[in-house]
């Protein structure tokens, strides 16, 4: 409504018993010469009154207002916001508040900041934090017969949280000074007060059993203490300005774990290849619940699920979640997440030896074939079948005299792009051993197609010395042979 420079009143009343009015919410901050509003019987949830130079008083009473901001009204003397369901309020820069009704709400911390603060009503409320450390009392009302701070009856409805084996406590406002708790009594009986920190998370303790924890909850479980406060005027006071509160522990809980990632980039790895490094898990403080581990996709990566490890097993992308037990004294965590990638493998073959020598009839000598991390089935090719024909297996058979290239390729599959194919050279020889000859036959050759004189031997076994009327033997394929 900032743009009602002229507006002076506002009032807002529904019907008593139906609150037929249904409001989310009213900012009237920026209104230059508003003085007043009344906004009663009504639903609305939350009202801010901000920023009013003009603006003086203000009822907002019986609503249903959850949240109510009153901030730099410099001329704001009374506020009513009774029978509402306010869990805090804070008045800020209001240097001539002077009045404020706030009985029977869900109040816990009521916090005014500098003013010449007069009357505070406050009452049947949970108040566990009262700020009045920059309010100055106006001096003619200290030695007044009533007193100006009325805030008794504070009940807090509190939830138990139990937080080790041998604690038991409550959250507290950041602004709670368990220096001012007196007197503490759980059941009646005396405790020390004391307060402890999880995670960053501020705990009034105030029971000593944790496992007990569930047998201090119901309407006959009453936690008392006196709160000292820094005010004399307060009504309801037992004495030395100690101002009884009664807490209702109405239920229990356990306090909150949580895991974290060191990391929550997705990691990559490669098919064929070790495991990319898994991310490492944390901890909350004192969690000790058992994690487990589980693959989205097993069929890309499997998972210890008590250890973390990884596995590849194919390409593709996988999901890894980590879930954590509750245990006794922790909410199980919100599971976390971490994805996985691997690619396919980029595979090249290579054959151990590049050229083979095989004799025409025999058995070939193996060529060991590396395929690296190729899961596909490996294509065989011969150049000429005629001289070597190949198997689907790689099996080579010998066919005739000569050399042929054998390759071997492997098409893409689901893990392995299309992989580097390798070749060898076959040769192909006659058989190995010694055969008569008649060196006057022209045509008695060596392997290279020429007559080679260091490789013809007589009987005796000496060189013969190319007399072709004498006989003798030819030494084929390289071996030694012995004349005796």
């Amino acid at each position: 409504m900032s743009n009602f420079k002229k507006l002076h009143r506002i009032y807002i009343e529904g019907n008593d018993a139906e609150n037929i009015y249904k409001l989310n919410s009213l900012n009237i901050a920026g209104c230059d010469e508003l003085w007043s509003i009344s906004i009663q019987y009504t639903d609305i949830e939350t009202v801010t009154i901000k920023d009013l130079p003009a603006f003086m008083e203000a009822t907002v009473s019986y609503n249903d207002i959850r949240k109510l901001t009153v901030e730099n009204c410099s001329e704001l003397l009374f506020l009513d916001c009774q029978d509402n369901k306010l869990p805090e309020l804070h008045i800020k820069k209001c240097d001539k508040f002077w009045r404020i009704f706030a009985n029977n709400n869900y109040m816990r911390t009521l916090i005014i900041d500098e003013s010449p603060l007069e009357e505070v009503e406050a009452a049947d409320n949970q108040l566990m934090w009262l700020d009045l450390s920059k309010v100055v009392f106006e001096k003619d009302r200290l030695n007044d017969a009533q007193a100006p701070i009325k805030v008794n009856n504070q009940t807090p409805a509190v939830q138990a949280v139990k937080i080790s084996p041998t604690e038991t406590g409550l959250l507290v406002h950041e602004r709670f000074d368990v220096s001012r708790v007196l007197n503490l009594r759980a059941k009646g009986i005396a405790q020390t007060p004391r307060e402890t920190t999880v995670d960053g998370i501020r705990y009034f303790v105030f029971y000593d059993n944790g496992p007990d924890t569930p047998n201090l909850v119901g309407s006959d479980c009453f936690y008392e203490y006196d709160t000292k406060w820094p005010y004399p005027w307060i009504e309801g006071n037992s004495k030395d300005n100690n101002l009884p509160v009664t807490l209702n522990v109405t239920s229990w809980t356990k306090h909150p774990a949580w895991i974290k990632l060191t990391t929550t980039d997705a990691i990559r790895g490669e098919y064929g290849k070790p495991a990319p490094e898994a991310p490492t898990v944390s901890r909350s403080q004192d969690y000790d619940g058992k994690l487990t581990w589980k693959s989205s996709n097993e069929n890309v990566v499997k998972v210890n699920a008590d250890t973390g490890e990884l596995t590849v097993i194919g390409a593709g992308t996988a999901i890894i979640t980590i879930s954590g037990a509750e245990t006794d004294y922790r909410i199980a965590p919100t599971s976390i997440s971490y994805t996985v990638i691997i690619d396919k493998a980029s595979p090249t073959f290579s054959f151990e030896e590049a050229v083979v020598e095989a004799v025409l009839g025999e058995t070939v000598p193996e060529n060991k074939l590396s395929i690296g991390q190729y899961d596909g089935t490996v294509q065989w090719t011969s150049s000429d079948a005629t001289i070597a024909e190949v198997s689907t297996e790689g099996v080579v058979t010998t066919k005739a005299l000569g050399e042929v290239t054998i390759t071997a390729t492997g098409s893409e599959t689901s893990n392995c792009n299309e992989a580097r194919s390798a070749s060898y050279t076959l040769k192909v020889v006659e058989t190995a051993g010694i055969k008569a000859i008649d060196l006057a036959t022209p045509h008695s050759l060596g392997e290279n197609g020429q007559l080679t004189m260091d490789n013809y031997y007589d009987l005796q076994g000496r060189h013969i010395n190319g007399n072709s009327t004498r006989k003798g033997v030819y030494i084929v394929g390289k071996k030694k042979v012995v004349i005796k």
